[in-house]
């Protein structure tokens, strides 16, 4: 915006910011018109979400296109929700394309859109595809500035009381991924929670991984609205939470709907695959779905919604065994198909574990702030014992200070194994013909009498 304004990228009478909710546009604004008006420059900001005449808006600030005359000689608009005025095309058309003819080279314009799921399939005016374009990507901030942000003074930054959890401000930063709105939502939550309760430094990250903070990023990520992700689009989605590579080679329908996923900043897409756009982004796409009283219920109902089919076909001969990975996928899947919208799942779960240093671990699956769960997988009993000690009170994972947690074993064949509360043993008989049965599993979940589940075909 300095380059547009000192005209060092040229002397374009209109500059588009076009970025996602909550990436800082209006802030921008805002801050732009406080560096740069002076004597010699007017800026006006204009709303206008608040103006439903665009035109008359523009007079009450000394432009009238009516009359070909301005008020001031060297002036930018900055006229803010855009978007509001998608359904008045012929206001944009005359706007970027009379302007330049009728008004002088100091008459100039900052237009700032949002695209959001619940604006429904409105898209904006051919005419802006000529402007020049600051973009989701150039409104990031970097981690270094995310980590400044929540190191600044309350209100911007957090309340000294939550300085010192360092922790804390690490995984937001990791998962917000440069979204300052959703930093500084993250912010307004820990001040309101504060001033209610004095949080321990475990419920604090307890917290943040809770159904309860996910409610405070709507406006991040648009309201989705379930009437318009039909079952293919919702199929490819969860693809996406598992982590695959989702390419453009699909009809325009469902392409259409994972376009404006990523206009929403919930996905990304660089021209030919998408994915989600931040660890928040996917949590807040898993939060949409449709509780289980206890994690023995979930667990079991999430193996018995594994597609037997899907075992097979990951395996390259008949003494072959699914990888972690496949399990970890097709768990995910599971989960997601037994859970509500009061469940959010974090999914393979990445940071700093305090235990004393700074120890890094991955947890597949913690199921939210509120249950407290953590499930780990594990293939064939590799390095189970590490995995389960990994919760106890000295673990890499003790500050999350789970209420319940399972370690998942697959295994091919029936094997003798030593009985563990938060163990389950999840195994598939060989055949004579030495192949692997995936249409059933015995799962023996801790201390209980094994249990068979018939899988999804």
């Amino acid at each position: 915006m300095h380059n547009w304004i000192t005209g060092l990228e040229g002397r374009n009478r209109f500059l588009l910011l076009n970025s996602p909710a909550a990436s800082g546009k209006t802030s921008l604004l805002v801050l732009f018109q406080h560096k740069y008006q002076h004597d010699n420059l007017v800026i006006h900001y204009i709303s206008l979400k608040l103006r439903p005449d665009p035109w008359q808006a523009l007079i009450d600030f000394g432009f009238d296109v009516y009359t070909r005359t301005c008020q001031y000689p060297n002036v930018i608009y900055l006229l803010d929700d855009a978007q509001c005025m998608y359904g008045n095309p012929l206001f944009w058309s005359a706007l970027i394309k009379d302007v330049p003819l009728l008004f002088g080279p100091g008459v100039r314009f900052i237009i700032s859109a949002t695209h959001m799921i619940s604006s429904g399939e409105q898209s904006s005016p051919p005419d802006f595809r000529q402007l020049e374009t600051i973009g989701r990507d150039d409104l990031l901030l970097s981690t270094d500035q995310s980590m400044a942000l929540l190191n600044s003074n309350a209100p911007l930054g957090f309340p000294s009381y939550l300085q010192d959890n360092i922790e804390l401000k690490q995984t937001i930063v990791e998962h917000c991924n440069g979204l300052i709105g959703a930093l500084c939502k993250s912010v307004l939550f820990y001040g309101d929670q504060i001033r209610h309760d004095e949080l321990t430094k475990a419920e604090c990250l307890q917290l943040f991984y809770s159904k309860k903070l996910l409610d405070q990023m709507d406006r991040c990520f648009g309201i989705v609205n379930k009437s318009r992700v039909f079952p293919e689009a919702n199929n490819v989605l969860l693809k996406c939470v598992l982590g695959d590579d989702i390419n453009s080679n699909m009809d325009v329908r469902l392409f259409d709907i994972l376009t404006s996923f990523a206009k929403a900043g919930i996905l990304l897409f660089n021209g030919y695959n998408f994915k989600f756009s931040s660890l928040l982004a996917k949590r807040y796409f898993t939060n949409r779905y449709p509780c289980q009283y206890d994690l023995h219920q979930l667990v079991m109902q999430a193996i018995g919604s594994i597609s037997a089919e899907a075992l097979k076909l990951s395996t390259s001969s008949s003494a072959d065994f699914p990888k972690e990975t496949t399990f970890q996928h097709l768990f995910m899947l599971g989960l997601l198909c037994n859970t509500t919208h009061e469940t959010a799942i974090c999914s393979e779960l990445s940071r700093s574990f305090q235990t004393g240093a700074q120890v890094r671990g991955e947890i597949d699956f913690f199921v939210d702030g509120d249950h407290l769960w953590g499930i780990e997988l594990v293939r064939c009993g590799d390095k189970i014992g590490e995995h389960i000690s990994r919760f106890g009170p000295t673990g890499k994972y003790s500050g999350l200070e789970a209420k319940d947690y399972i370690v998942v074993d697959f295994r091919r064949g029936t094997t003798n194994v030593r009985q563990d509360s938060h163990r389950a043993t999840v195994s598939f008989e060989i055949d004579s013909n030495g192949e692997t049965c995936f249409k059933e599993a015995k799962v023996k979940y801790g201390n209980r009498d094994p249990e068979y589940l018939m899988l999804q075909p």
